[in-house]
């Protein structure tokens, strides 16, 4: 069975970048990392002109667990550095699929994140399932894939356009991209 995931969208405050990635990538990390439920974590930089710059992607099997675990914030066992800009989103999100193409071992390549607004109807998990996917996962480039949507336990609210999402592997961006439409 696949991980649940926390995914987090960050910036840094205004000329803090190197302060903010020191801290989020030698300490938060690690302190994300210690908590009970929490599996693995992969950092992101977000392309350039982007709400967000920065990605983390935690898998976490208890994500109870986890998000109990940052009740510890802003005490010594998870400090927060001033540097941390609080307009970032996170979510928990339950994986519905994950495919991958077969012979690919290691990924050195790029992320493509979609994220898709509560308009979705009730037949839409379906239809990502059964058209969506296979088609990004079709697309030049395209490695892996997760749908996934907001899972039932939750730190804070999610945000409206990001109820479900597309977390894609690609070795190609331009290429996938070029496709995606």
């Amino acid at each position: 069975m696949m991980d649940d995931l926390l995914l987090v969208l960050s910036n840094p405050r205004d000329g803090r970048h190197e302060d903010f990635n020191d801290w989020y990538s030698h300490v938060h990390i690690r302190d994300v990392m210690r908590l009970p439920g929490s599996s693995a974590v992969q950092r992101l930089r977000l392309a350039p002109d982007r709400q967000f710059a920065y990605l983390a992607v935690y898998e976490c099997h208890d994500i109870e667990r986890v998000s109990a675990g940052h009740g510890a914030v802003f005490t010594p066992m998870m400090l927060i550095s001033d540097s941390f800009d609080f307009t970032m989103r996170e979510a928990y999100y339950s994986p519905h699929v994950h495919r991958q193409t077969h012979g690919v071992a290691r990924h050195d390549g790029d992320y493509i994140l979609e994220r898709i607004d509560r308009s979705a109807g009730p037949d839409f998990v379906a239809w990502y399932d059964r058209e969506r996917m296979p088609a990004l996962m079709a697309l030049p480039g395209v490695t892996a894939g997760t749908f996934a949507s907001v899972a039932a336990h939750q730190m804070l609210e999610p945000h409206a356009d990001s109820v479900f999402v597309g977390l894609y592997r690609t070795q190609d961006r331009a290429a996938s991209l070029a496709g995606w439409g």
